[in-house]
């Protein structure tokens, strides 16, 4: 009977130290999917081993491309559950860290983080991804790289949704290094258009698209943010891309982020390249941010697509900067330099 006593005693105290909601993991193995994959499901199994109902009050997600779904709020003790993750990767490339934070009513752990990781691979690359001219300024052409990171054959088509940007494709190797000249018809005003790069591989029927962009630039202009390839009428980001020499200090840069007209959103930000570390900072809520970028160093080039994702009443929204580090020399055709007189 002694025995019978301690032992209930001891389970309730061990039960009393110890949060009742226990997860078979917390962090997941990192995901390696295919080029034809655009998602992955992460799936987080959990049982309530305490002597109480357990009320799951919110689940929450590190950004709008991750879902987070879940059977039922209210769990037995005794019973089991499970959290499914959906990360779907649109434009997103390189290694990606997702999160999703559950809370519950227990009150030994309230919070849970639950972390996955993704190597999403990469097909195309293309340096820098933006390129601009000022109004008047001489409409001469302007080069982008564009490397086949894979070893199978690509077959590559160029289009603009602007026929003020004229693309053309020129081959440096067959199958895998190209140059992508883009000339404007005229820099009378100011106007922007989305090229897009169509891939089409032996492995797979689908074509994947990659997007860069190209605008003539007044002084009161904004460089280009995208949301789902149009110009964004929610979001404006100034100037939408900074950039470092190879071999400068590290210190972070700064983009302007604003929400235009009526709308409020809650932005998360994310990084195609683990090299650059992205942080948004509150100017006012829902209004206005401070987009800041650090690269963890600048040994050689490198770059990044910034993204920032947002819930609206109309659904989830996407909206792109970038990030480059640089060489000097304007002749490399590996990383070709921005224009003069880009914002640092």
């Amino acid at each position: 009977m002694k025995k019978a006593w301690f032992l209930l005693c001891f389970l309730s105290f061990y039960n009393s130290l110890f949060a009742q909601l226990v997860w078979e993991k917390r962090q997941l193995e990192e995901f390696h999917p295919s080029l034809e994959d655009t998602q992955v499901e992460a799936h987080f199994p959990f049982v309530n081993r305490g002597n109480d109902l357990i009320h799951i009050r919110e689940i929450q997600t590190s950004c709008g491309c991750t879902v987070a779904t879940l059977n039922k709020k209210e769990y037995a003790p005794g019973e089991k559950g499970e959290v499914v993750a959906i990360f779907t990767f649109g434009e997103r490339i390189g290694k990606q860290q997702k999160t999703v934070t559950v809370t519950t009513d227990d009150p030994k752990e309230p919070t849970v983080s639950l972390q996955f990781m993704v190597q999403i691979p990469e097909l195309v690359q293309v340096m820098p991804g933006y390129t601009f001219w000022k109004v008047g300024e001489d409409k001469s052409p302007k080069a982008m790289a564009v490397r086949i990171l894979q070893d199978f054959p690509v077959q590559l088509t160029v289009h603009s949704n602007n026929e003020r940007f004229v693309p053309q494709l020129k081959t440096i190797r067959d199958g895998k290094e190209y140059e992508l000249l883009i000339t404007p018809t005229d820099t009378r005003d100011a106007a922007w258009g989305v090229i897009t790069l169509k891939a089409q591989t032996s492995k797979s029927a689908k074509t994947k698209d990659f997007n860069v962009y190209a605008q003539i630039r007044g002084s009161e202009s904004f460089s280009p943010s995208a949301e789902t390839g149009s110009e964004s009428k929610s979001l404006q980001i100034a100037p939408g891309f900074v950039f470092w020499q190879a071999g400068d200090a590290p210190n972070p840069k700064t983009m302007i982020v604003r929400v235009l007209g009526d709308e409020s959103l809650s932005l998360h930000v994310s990084s195609s390249n683990t090299k650059f570390v992205p942080q948004l900072k509150t100017v006012r809520a829902g209004k206005e941010y401070e987009l800041i970028v650090k690269p963890t160093n600048t040994s050689e080039p490198s770059w990044s697509i910034i993204t920032l994702d947002g819930q609206s009443k109309d659904g989830p929204k996407s909206f792109r900067a970038y990030a480059l580090i640089r060489t000097s020399a304007i002749s490399n055709p590996s990383f070709p330099s921005f224009p003069e007189g880009a914002k640092k």
